[in-house]
């Protein structure tokens, strides 16, 4: 999770990782 703020911090397209990682939590889930 740490690793991801940081990401996005740096990352201009941070909407499309926050769409895949709730993509990704929803599959875990």
């Amino acid at each position: 999770a740490y690793t991801r703020e940081e990401f996005s911090a740096t990352c201009p397209v941070d909407d499309e990782i926050h769409i895949f990682y709730s993509s990704v939590a929803k599959a875990l889930q």
